[in-house]
């Protein structure tokens, strides 16, 4: 039987993300990772196949090695590893910008949402639970009355966060 191939792309160093491809080998997958080489994940030793990235650079100066490392690696699935990676992607697939496939396109739309630009905590919190992933109680919250709401119906201690942050950035303990 032949593993699924699944591409990690990380362009951000975050620890939450060093263990996900320990987790995706044991469930069966072929493990493709394109990164910086100083990141946490890029020191994983459960990849399988490492496609280097420089760790600066603008969106549109890293869409080639992007593309070049789609292409070698042929994922059948990509998944993007923090949130200036969904921003990437989202770029390289609605802007037709390089020329690839359309295997390698129809990998790209697979894996990413329906809807171009979607990075929203609540948005990609309903998709992980529309799949089945266990989530924890949340809610978007847009005043303190709806936050004392929440409290009410979860109990506490209530966490926020706020979008467009990463890692522990944004989080406040109420």
């Amino acid at each position: 039987m032949t593993r699924l191939r699944l591409l990690i792309v990380a362009l951000d160093n975050w620890y939450g993300l060093a263990r996900l491809p320990r987790s995706l080998r044991r469930a069966g997958f072929e493990v493709g990772l394109l990164s910086p080489p100083g990141i946490l994940v890029a020191q994983s030793c459960d990849v399988d196949q490492r496609f280097l990235l420089a760790a600066d650079g603008s969106p549109r100066a890293l869409e080639r090695p992007v593309w070049q490392a789609i292409e070698a690696f042929a994922p059948d699935i990509i998944v993007p590893g923090d949130e200036r990676s969904v921003r990437l992607l989202n770029l390289m697939a609605t802007s037709g910008s390089m020329p690839a496939s359309p295997n390698i396109k129809q990998t790209l739309r697979r894996s990413l949402p329906s809807q171009p630009g979607l990075v929203s905590r609540a948005d990609m919190m309903a998709i992980a639970a529309d799949t089945g992933l266990p989530c924890p109680d949340h809610a978007v919250a847009r005043s303190l009355g709806d936050a004392m709401r929440f409290a009410q119906r979860v109990g506490w201690p209530v966490y926020l966060k706020r979008d467009n942050t990463a890692g522990g950035s944004g989080v406040r303990l109420c």
